[in-house]
Formats: C-alpha cells, sequence, structure tokens
C-alpha cells in the first residue's frame, strides 16, 4: 500500500495492532493487498484527501508518520467494516494456545471452509496461521515482560511457556513466519508488537 510520492521523497509504513484491522481501514478484504502495491486513493478513494494534504504538508518523516497514524486511528474508530465474529475467534486463539482449528471452528459455528475463507478474507491467512503468529508474539511479550522484571528465561524455558513442544520447534516456526531465529528477533522487536494480547483492543462493540 503506497501513497504515490515525489522520487526521492522518504515513505513511511504503518503496521495494525490486531487481526481484521487491516479490512477495517481499508474496507477491502485482506487478499485484494497482499503482495501487491497499490495507491492508497485506488483503494480508500476520497476519504484519503485530508491525509494527503498532511502528507504534503509533513517536513519530516515524524511527521509523515504521525499523519499517518492519525488517519489510520480515525479509520478504526469508524469502523468501516469491523468483523466481530473474526475477533471472537482470535479472543479464542489467544485465551487458549491448544484450541484447535476444528473446535475453534465448531465454536463458532462455521464449517471447516468458512472458517478459511472468513479468516483469509479479514486477515489474509487462515485461522491455523493466525494460532502460530499469536503463539510468536506472546512469545516476544513473554520475554519482554520478564527482561522488565529483570527475570530472563532461557530460550527453552520461553518455548515451553509460550505454547512450543521445544527450543528446536519454536526456532523453525520463528524461521518460517519471519526469516529470523528467536534470538535474532528478539533482539529487534518493537516494544509494542504483541501488546494487542494483553490488552482489550479485540472487545466486541457492545450489543454485538
Amino acid at each position: 500500500m503506497r501513497r504515490h510520492t515525489s522520487p526521492g521523497r522518504p515513505r513511511v509504513r504503518t503496521s495494525f495492532g490486531f487481526p481484521g484491522a487491516a479490512r477495517a481501514v481499508f474496507g477491502c478484504d485482506a487478499p485484494e493487498l497482499r503482495d501487491a502495491d497499490p495507491e492508497l486513493r485506488a483503494v480508500c478513494g476520497a476519504s484519503t484527501s485530508v491525509l494527503d494534504a498532511e502528507l504534503t504538508a509533513a517536513s519530516t518523516t515524524d511527521a509523515m508518520r504521525t499523519a499517518l497514524e492519525r488517519w489510520t486511528r480515525r479509520r478504526l474508530g469508524a469502523r468501516i467494516v469491523r468483523d466481530e465474529i473474526v475477533l471472537r475467534a482470535a479472543n479464542a486463539l489467544v485465551a487458549d494456545h491448544r484450541l484447535s482449528v476444528d473446535a475453534l471452528g465448531a465454536m463458532l459455528g462455521w464449517s471447516p471452509r468458512r472458517l478459511h475463507r472468513e479468516m483469509t478474507g479479514t486477515c489474509g491467512y487462515g485461522a491455523k496461521t493466525l494460532q502460530r503468529i499469536i503463539r510468536l508474539q506472546r512469545t516476544l511479550r513473554l520475554a519482554r515482560q520478564r527482561a522488565l522484571a529483570q527475570r530472563r528465561p532461557t530460550l527453552a524455558m520461553l518455548a515451553l511457556d509460550a505454547g512450543y513442544a521445544d527450543q528446536a520447534h519454536m526456532t523453525r516456526e520463528f524461521r518460517d513466519l519471519t526469516g529470523f531465529t528467536p534470538r535474532e528477533l528478539l533482539a529487534h522487536t518493537h516494544a509494542d508488537v504483541g501488546r494487542w494480547l494483553d490488552a482489550t483492543v479485540l472487545a466486541p462493540t457492545a450489543g454485538a
């Protein structure tokens, strides 16, 4: 996703803190954006006018980033598309890392095919991949929390506490999902990664 920029002008990126946020912001299914680089206006239309003006006026990369974050928060607040059941699915996977995909589908009243279709439309990947991402981010959160408490567990202990079979399993998952080993990723991960796991951003709206 990009905004048309002049050559040499810096670009800024944003990431989303919880599953389904991309569809809530852009109003289209996640697969439409995967492996693509569309202009933001082509996806969101005239709603980008304010953002365009703020980015044009921004004199620094930090100012551009602030404008982008402000626009993103407005879109999330408006809840252009809010996938309550998918958020329930994410909540369930966060609450029980041993929950099987079949059990998740049964809990939601969805067939395996529909569960995959709904999760892919919202997140860009299926429930099993979301479960793997949650487990990886939980690992990063656990490591950070324990570091702040001046308790640094071994990677083997961290793997077991996060729900992996062992350290080798954790390393394979980290490499497959990110291209980095756990030690490499832990050394460079932003403090906000995985924050949604211990926040209330996934709480359903009233009356949902």
